[in-house]
């Protein structure tokens, strides 16, 4: 009886390293993004660089910026999804040699990501990396601060109409969390109040971001 006991038991313990051993595994992040995924929130922080001066005809010089940049996405599709940005950088100007301001710009878009689907990507090997490219459009709005060194110098700069267009890849860490990395032009054009008389201006920036995304 002890033996019969002892081979029984003996059975069951093969039976289950076998059944172990033989299951399938855990669906690979690639996977389960297409199945599971619905929102997306990256937070990156990057540099704002000044494609020009922002103002032409004047001996102005526009530093390059820190930057902060959150946004969350919502799967229409695989390879479609819509969402909200918001960015934030600051940039000093000087004007002939001298610091002039600081000119804060506060970016609020919506935005559609087209993503390379799974389906394209895991047949050539590219089973950790999944590319996009992104619009949108919306608000820049600004701030300006006149430095004491202006003198009687004065700007102020309005609302103006933001149309962003980026390139970027995500790379998963754990089938949640992953890094991000991007680059993107912001349009940031308009008229500004330069000692009471209308001068036009471009703040628009080169923008290059790196930070983690969540997805669930």
């Amino acid at each position: 009886m002890k033996q019969r006991t002892r081979e029984r038991l003996l059975s069951l313990f093969m039976a289950g390293i076998v059944s172990a051993i033989t299951v399938a595994p855990s669906k690979s992040f690639s996977a389960q993004s297409a199945e599971v995924e619905v929102f997306a929130w990256r937070l990156r922080a990057g540099v704002a660089i000044p494609t020009q001066k922002v103002f032409n005809n004047f001996g102005n010089d526009t530093t390059v910026a820190s930057l902060f940049n959150t946004d969350v996405n919502y799967a229409l599709k695989e390879w479609l999804r819509v969402g909200v940005l918001y960015e934030w950088h600051e940039h000093t100007i000087n004007f002939n040699g001298s610091k002039f301001g600081n000119l804060t710009i506060n970016t609020f878009l919506m935005t559609v990501e087209f993503r390379v689907p799974r389906a394209q990507l895991d047949p050539h090997g590219i089973t950790w990396v999944t590319p996009y490219a992104s619009i949108g459009a919306g608000a820049n709005v600004h701030g300006f601060k006149e430095h004491r060194e202006a003198g009687a110098n004065t700007a102020s700069f309005p609302t103006t109409f933001a149309f962003r267009v980026a390139t970027g890849v995500d790379i998963p860490l754990t089938d949640y969390l992953g890094f991000n990395t991007e680059i993107a032009w912001n349009r940031d054009s308009g008229a500004s109040a330069f000692n009471g008389a209308d001068v036009s201006f471009n703040a628009s920036t080169l923008n290059i971001l790196g930070g983690i995304r969540l997805r669930y």
